[in-house]
C-alpha cells in the first residue's frame, strides 16, 4: 500500500481524534471514545514507521499519538465501583484477551505434559513435587472420611494448593518486569506440579477425590492465576516491543491495564478461599462437589456476557492493545 492509500484509507479516524481532542468535555464516554481512536491510531503510527520511515506522516501520527496520550491518562476522572466493573474492567480483559489465553496455554499444557509424564512413568513424581506431596502414601489416601478430618495428607493438599495459587498469582504479576520470561517459568512449574498431583492421586485411584477437593475453588483460583499471567505477559510484550513510546512509557501504559486485570484477580482469590474455607471440608459426596465446582463457573460466565453486551461496538472494535 502507497503512503497516499494508506492517509486516504485512515485519515477519517485521524480526524475523529482531532476533533475528540479538541472536545475539551472530560466526560467518562469522551474518555472511552479517545481511547479507542488511540489504540488505532497507535498501531496506524506502528505501521507508518515500519513502510514509510522517515516521512512527514509518522511526525504527524507521533504528534497526535502523544496528545491522545496525554489527553487520556492526564484529563480521565476518577471513576466508581460500579463503573469500573461494568465497562473497565471488562474492556481490559478483552484488550488482554490474548495474553490471558497465552497464560492459560502455558500452564494447562505444562499440566498435562507432567500428568502424561509422571502417568507413564511413576518414578518421575519425585522430579516434580517437593517432598511434602510426594511422601503422602496409600494409607493415608484410605478413606475420604479420613481425609476430611483431617486424619491423612491429602486433605492437607488443597489447603496448600490454594496458598500457593494465591502466591503464584503474585508472583506471576510481578515476574512480568523479566520481559515475560519469569512469568512463562513460574506458569509452567505450577502447571507441572497440578499434574503430577493429579498423577499421584490417580495412582492411588483417588482422581475423583483429588478434582471434587481442586475444582470448587480452583475454576475461580486457576482462572486468577491465567489472568495474572496474561497481565505479566502484558507487561514483558511492553519491554520488548514497546511500538512508538520509550520502554518506559510503554511499560507505564501496560501496568495501567495490567494493575486493572490484578483488581480481578484479587476479588477472585477472595472468592476462593471463602468456598476453600466453607464448602471444601464438608463431608457430602464428591459427585456434588464435582457439580457445585461446574456451577462455579456460571458467575463467571454470566458476568463476561452481560457486561461484554453493555459495550458499545465501537469498544468491542477496538484492537487489542
Amino acid at each position: 500500500m502507497t503512503e497516499a492509500e494508506f492517509i486516504k484509507q485512515n485519515s477519517t479516524i485521524w480526524e475523529d481524534l482531532e476533533t475528540s481532542l479538541k472536545n475539551k468535555a472530560n466526560s467518562f464516554k469522551n474518555i472511552e471514545r479517545l481511547a479507542s481512536l488511540y489504540r488505532i491510531t497507535s498501531g496506524h503510527l506502528n505501521y507508518a514507521r515500519y513502510h514509510y520511515q522517515g516521512s512527514r506522516l509518522c511526525g504527524y501520527l507521533e504528534d497526535l499519538a502523544a496528545r491522545a496520550h496525554v489527553a487520556i491518562y492526564a484529563n480521565a476522572k476518577p471513576r466508581g465501583t460500579s463503573r469500573f466493573f461494568s465497562r473497565v474492567l471488562p474492556l481490559s480483559l478483552r484488550s488482554n484477551a490474548r495474553a490471558i489465553q497465552i497464560s492459560a496455554a502455558v500452564f494447562l499444557c505444562a499440566a498435562i505434559v507432567s500428568f502424561a509424564i509422571c502417568s507413564l512413568n511413576p518414578q518421575y513424581l519425585d522430579a516434580f513435587l517437593p517432598e511434602s506431596y510426594s511422601s503422602i502414601s496409600a494409607d493415608q489416601l484410605k478413606t475420604e472420611a479420613a481425609d476430611l478430618e483431617g486424619q491423612s495428607g491429602s486433605a492437607v493438599v488443597s489447603n496448600l494448593i490454594m496458598v500457593n495459587n494465591i502466591y503464584v498469582a503474585i508472583l506471576a504479576f510481578g515476574l512480568g518486569i523479566t520481559c515475560g520470561v519469569g512469568t512463562i517459568y513460574v506458569l509452567a512449574m505450577n502447571g507441572f506440579l497440578l499434574g503430577s498431583l493429579a498423577s499421584l492421586f490417580a495412582g492411588y485411584g483417588k482422581s475423583l477425590f483429588f478434582w471434587s477437593l481442586i475444582l470448587p475453588h480452583g475454576i475461580w483460583e486457576l482462572t486468577a492465576i491465567f489472568i495474572a499471567g496474561g497481565a505479566g505477559l502484558r507487561i514483558g510484550y511492553s519491554l520488548i516491543r514497546p511500538g512508538a513510546y520509550r520502554r518506559k512509557d510503554a511499560l507505564v501504559m501496560a501496568a495501567r491495564s495490567a494493575l486493572g486485570l490484578m483488581g480481578m484477580v484479587v476479588v477472585m482469590l477472595i472468592v476462593a478461599a471463602l468456598i476453600e474455607g466453607f464448602f471444601t471440608p464438608l463431608p457430602i459426596q464428591a459427585e456434588i462437589k464435582l457439580f457445585v465446582a461446574l456451577l462455579t463457573i456460571l458467575p463467571l460466565a454470566l458476568y463476561l456476557w452481560v457486561t461484554g453486551a453493555a459495550l458499545s461496538p465501537k469498544d468491542s472494535a477496538a484492537p487489542n492493545g
